[in-house]
């Protein structure tokens, strides 16, 4: 191994776990550093026993209202490069270690995660725009997910360089055309996260109720369903939160997954849906466009009831051979989104 690498993450996660699991067997000496816990996200995932190809470090963290700060672990005074992440609520703290760290003279990249963000208000994109300045400035390159990250660097600074890299999941076993369902037409939905006015789900349960189609049905996942559209159709079905073997069950029910956000850095749920056989289709505010797009420029939709509608007809009116050809087009698409795939282009960033 050569020196070791220090990534700043706010949280531990099963996939980033699994990203930097992969990067540490392929030789780079990685040391994360977590500022929080899951359950400051209201997440329920849970930390894994010590990982044997990377080391983790939970952060000494205190809280200035909404902003976290902490204090770096010795450790990392060891590392020359380091990877800082420009990502609310931790920019603020990022700044302060920037500056540390450029006396200290440590090579510094930054981890940008941000889209251009219409939804946002205007006081906080001011805010964060001008953190994510500052951190740019004082880095020597940015990493960037998806064409969304790269256009908001741009809008910022046009020269600084970047390396793109990919937003990728686990998954321990490759889907094929052995799914029977793929041979049928499409019948199921599903959309798989939190009820927040980012997320836009009101608008697909709208979309959804007004098919005129009374074989078609809405699996709802990761939130008890509101009082006000609970039982307004018994083809939504809602599943409430899922996880381990009752996320798979939700999965194998569907035959799309729908994100419809009005704003979305990706979109995780996207890549898991497709690793477990089924499509996915987005709206044009989710940084998974891009890779939608590849799938079918049909599947990228706009963020409103009208775009929401005419997506689930299209779905619907799909052959089985065509749904069959989009299955296997979409199963050698998301191979380009692996965690070995990805890993190996963070191996090489770090270690160039």
């Amino acid at each position: 191994m050569g020196e070791p690498v220090v990534i700043f993450q706010n949280y531990y996660t099963p996939y980033r776990h699994a990203l930097f699991e992969d990067i540490g067997r392929r030789g780079t000496d990685l040391i994360v550093c977590y500022a929080q816990k899951p359950s400051d996200e209201g997440r329920k995932w849970k930390q894994t026993s010590a990982p044997t190809s990377y080391r983790s470090v939970d952060c000494f963290r205190f809280l200035i209202g909404p902003f976290v700060f902490f204090w770096v672990p010795r450790e990392i005074s060891i590392a020359h490069r380091i990877v800082l992440l420009d990502n609310n609520p931790t920019n603020l703290c990022m700044i302060a270690w920037a500056i540390v760290f450029k006396l200290k003279r440590k090579q510094m990249r930054l981890w940008l995660q941000h889209i251009p963000d219409r939804f946002k208000g205007k006081l906080k994109l001011t805010f964060q725009r001008s953190c994510s300045r500052i951190l740019i400035n004082l880095s020597e390159r940015v990493i960037v997910f998806s064409e969304m990250t790269e256009q908001y660097l741009r809008s910022i600074d046009e020269n600084v360089p970047s390396d793109k890299v990919r937003y990728c999941v686990p998954y321990d076993h490759q889907p094929g055309p052995a799914h029977s369902r793929w041979h049928s037409k499409v019948r199921s939905f599903g959309y798989l996260g939190v009820n927040t006015a980012r997320k836009n789900v009101s608008a697909l349960i709208e979309a959804f109720m007004r098919l005129n189609d009374p074989g078609a049905e809405l699996h709802i996942g990761g939130f008890e369903p509101p009082l006000e559209v609970r039982d307004r159709d018994p083809r939504v079905h809602w599943w409430g939160y899922v996880e381990g073997a009752e996320r798979e069950r939700f999965y194998k029910s569907i035959d799309v997954l729908v994100l419809p956000s009005f704003s979305d850095p990706w979109g995780l749920v996207v890549n898991e849906a497709m690793h477990r056989g089924c499509l996915a289709g987005v709206s044009t505010e989710c940084g998974s466009s891009e890779m939608i797009r590849q799938l079918s420029p049909a599947f990228v939709f706009t963020p409103h009831e009208a775009g929401i509608s005419t997506f689930l007809s299209t779905c619907l009116a799909l052959s089985p051979i065509e749904r069959n050809n989009l299955q296997l087009k979409a199963v050698e698409l998301i191979q380009n989104y692996s965690i070995p795939g990805t890993s190996k282009i963070w191996h090489d960033l770090l270690n160039a």
